[in-house]
C-alpha cells in the first residue's frame, strides 16, 4: 500500500493493489454479533469496537477501488489510504491481544497471536 500511496502522490492514477475481499467475516460476526456478550469482562466492547473500524477500513477502500474518490484528485485518495494505514498499524496491537484473549476463552495455547 506504501507504493500505491507514493504512485498517488506523484501523479500516478494507479488501480488499487488488490485488497482481501473474499474473507466472509462480516457473515460470521452477523451470525454471532446477538451471542458477543456471553464472551464476558471488556472482551465484547473490544471485539464489536474491531469489527467496526474494519468494516470502515474496508469500505473505505472499496470506495476507492470502485472509482468514488476520483473526483476529489489523487491527493486526496493518497491521504485517506494513509490515513486507513495508520489506524490499522494502530489497530495491530489491539487485535492481536484480542485473538490471544478468544483463544483463551476457547482453551487454546495463548504463546502466539496469530
Amino acid at each position: 500500500m506504501k507504493e500505491y500511496v507514493e504512485k498517488l502522490r506523484s501523479g500516478e492514477n494507479t488501480p488499487l493493489p488488490l485488497v482481501i475481499r473474499d474473507i466472509k467475516f462480516e457473515e460470521v460476526y452477523k451470525a454471532n454479533v446477538d451471542k458477543i456478550g456471553l464472551l464476558g469482562g471488556d472482551i465484547p466492547e473490544r471485539l464489536a469496537s474491531f469489527y467496526t473500524y474494519l468494516f470502515n477500513l474496508r469500505g473505505d477502500l472499496r470506495a476507492v477501488e470502485v472509482g468514488e474518490y476520483e473526483n476529489r484528485g489523487l491527493d486526496a485518495t493518497a491521504f485517506l489510504v494513509e490515513q486507513n494505514l495508520e489506524l490499522w498499524r494502530k489497530l495491530e496491537s489491539h487485535a492481536e491481544q484480542l485473538v490471544v484473549d478468544l483463544r483463551s476463552i476457547a482453551g487454546y495455547s495463548t504463546t502466539r497471536a496469530l
